[in-house]
């Protein structure tokens, strides 16, 4: 059999126009039918509304519920949590409603009590989840919080009692519930406003149906407002502007949350990725750094050989100074790419491993440094950010020559320094040698020895990687044995140095080498005298912003009391001057077996290894 001919395509319905005559038409039965069990039975009517009105809030709830840890739209789940408890003060006002009276009360003003609470928490809920519109809310403690304010309201009811009357009989409507009537009227017309200032935040058809929704509960609470008798004709026509706010809720919230997920439940996540889309090609643009993305080119065997570039950012330009259209879906091996050929294992572990990785290279062709941040965003496809480090570059190595004049100045300077004091030791020698009297000698002797210490200081920084600092350890233990072997050359005098972590700056050694040297001078001197053995032992510690020092030799000692402040000794007064005026610090000595002497002092440089 031949097919039938089409019709004309302008004939044709579109699926969503079929859908909204399909929704009128539904909309129009639903009225007639309900107007016409209003002839038959008012209560058939009032309990087919309200019943009705209870299944779309159940199917509300039923879906955002199952829906709640998806939902991003915390409209969409305050609405949903208070549905169920709309719909069960909304259930059990149908059931208390005259003609069913199921808890036998007499009097309409049960259901009235409860219809009007159902309603204030109904107009709340708009309100309060457009306010809350950008928070995010926890749907447990929403569902308790609906449940004791619900607890505590059915209680106002009974046993308490203390809710007020809204429907006496015989005389209608209390003031108290036609000025409810009208608060919740106003309080829907606020949220209506303010769903109108966050439309752009809603799919714009679910925004249209919200609105008519709320006008419609609008017109039927003013309906509320007037009638005499819980049958009248204003009841029924506020509930007639009831169907319809409920069938436009039921296409705003279950309808289109069924049919249209993504344009309601995910409109909010579609906007979300909207606005990171538009903040990512703004970034993109706007780097400082040089952006390109390349896509691996593999052979015949599946095995990356080349890499083609996809796209570059603005700054690419000016960073690799390389034109835009020449690199733009080109090849590296024929844009022959430096960077790219002498880091293509690098770059290969990253497209391996999806590792991101980080290297200098120097391009020839722009004659520019960089720092490459290579990372892999898709399998196939990776990144290059290029950060000029030029400049930076310049800078390190102007700033690394400068350092090595400066070092190797620092390092003549002292090895000259060194020298002269040496060319002074010598003349001293020489008039030693030239004179014949013992005590001028003995005065060369420790003037030389002095000198001897300061030039050892010297010689230590010039042979010293670092010009600033001295390392206290080896130092002075170099200076003890100079010393030891100047004076006690034929004596069998051991020296036990330890002094590690300690490091001096110039100003420091030279007092710290000057104050060693008349220590161990004054034992070969007289703690050793007569003697052809003996043991010095010298610790130095620094640590909290002080040196500590302990001097010790295990010679004859010292008898007597010793002032070290106003001493005769011209040893003594040197080492303790020494201390106090150069270094700040304090002396103290202990008469043992032999003589200890205890130095401590501020370290006002840094040190350390």
């Amino acid at each position: 059999m031949d097919p039938l001919p089409a019709e004309d395509g302008n004939n044709n319905l579109s699926d969503s126009e079929m859908s909204s005559i399909s929704s009128r038409f539904i909309l129009l039965m639903i009225i007639l039918a309900a107007l016409l069990s209003s002839l038959y039975s008012y209560v058939l009517f009032h309990t087919m509304i309200e019943l009705f009105t209870v299944v779309i809030t159940g199917l509300i709830f039923v879906i955002v519920w199952n829906l709640k840890d998806r939902i991003d739209n915390n409209f969409l789940l305050v609405i949903g949590v208070a549905c169920f408890f709309i719909g069960a003060f909304d259930f059990l006002h149908t059931i208390s409603y005259s003609g069913i009276d199921a808890f036998d009360t007499g009097s309409s003003n049960l259901a009235t009590q409860l219809w009007i609470i159902s309603r204030y928490i109904e107009a709340f809920t708009f309100l309060s989840a457009i306010l809350l519109l950008n928070k995010r809310t926890n749907p447990y403690r929403l569902f308790l919080l609906y449940l004791f304010l619900s607890a505590g309201l059915l209680l106002t009811i009974s046993p308490l009692g203390i809710f007020p009357d809204c429907y006496i009989e015989g005389e209608g409507l209390t003031l108290f519930k036609i000025i409810s009537e009208y608060i919740i009227c106003a309080v829907l017309f606020a949220a209506l406003l303010l769903l109108y200032k966050n439309k752009d935040y809603f799919d714009p058809d679910i925004h249209v149906l919200i609105s008519v929704s709320i006008i419609f509960t609008i017109l039927a609470e003013i309906s509320f407002t007037t009638y005499l008798s819980v049958y009248g004709f204003s009841n029924l026509i506020g509930h007639i502007f009831r169907i319809i706010a409920f069938i436009f809720l039921y296409k705003a919230f279950v309808e289109s949350a069924l049919r249209r997920p993504f344009t309601t439940i995910y409109h909010q996540l579609k906007e979300s990725e909207h606005q990171f889309k538009i903040k990512f090609i703004s970034l993109f643009d706007n780097m400082a750094d040089g952006v390109a993305f390349f896509k691996v080119i593999f052979d015949e065997e599946g095995c990356p050989y080349d890499f083609c570039m996809l796209e570059v950012n603005r700054h690419y330009e000016t960073v690799r100074g390389i034109p835009r259209e020449k690199v733009l879906n080109k090849c590296s091996s024929d844009l022959d790419s430096e960077i790219i050929r002498e880091h293509f294992d690098e770059i290969m572990g990253v497209i391996r491993t999806g590792n991101p990785a980080r290297f200098e290279s120097y391009s020839s062709d722009s004659g520019r440094y960089y720092v490459c941040s290579v990372f892999s965003y898709d399998i196939g496809y990776f990144g290059i950010i290029y950060s000029d480090i030029t400049e930076r570059k310049l800078s390190e190595n102007m700033l690394r020559n400068s350092l090595e004049e400066k070092t190797a100045l620092l390092q003549e300077v002292h090895h000259r320094v060194k020298n002269n004091l040496q060319v002074i030791i010598s003349l001293l020698d020489l008039n030693r040698h030239e004179s014949g009297n013992e005590m001028i000698n003995e005065v060369l002797n420790e003037t030389q020895s002095r000198i001897i210490a300061m030039s050892l200081v010297h010689e230590a920084i010039y042979l010293s990687d670092k010009v600033s600092t001295i390392d206290a350890d080896s130092h002075l233990r170099t200076l003890g044995l100079e010393v030891l072997a100047y004076y006690a050359a034929d004596c069998d005098i051991i020296l036990d140095v330890e002094a590690d972590g300690c490091f001096f700056d110039l100003k420091t050694a030279i007092p710290v080498s000057l104050v060693f040297n008349e220590l161990i001078t004054n034992s070969v001197k007289y703690a050793f005298k007569g003697r052809k053995n003996g043991k010095i032992t010298f610790r130095g510690e620094c640590k909290d912003g002080y040196a500590n020092m302990i001097y010790c030799d295990d010679g004859i000692g010292i008898s007597g009391d010793i002032d070290l402040i106003n001493s005769r000794s011209l040893g003594i007064t040197i080492i303790t001057s020494i201390v106090r005026s150069q270094l700040d610090g304090t002396i103290e000595l202990v008469k043992n077996e032999g003589v200890c002497w205890k130095i401590r002092f501020p370290l006002k440089k840094r040190y350390g290894a």
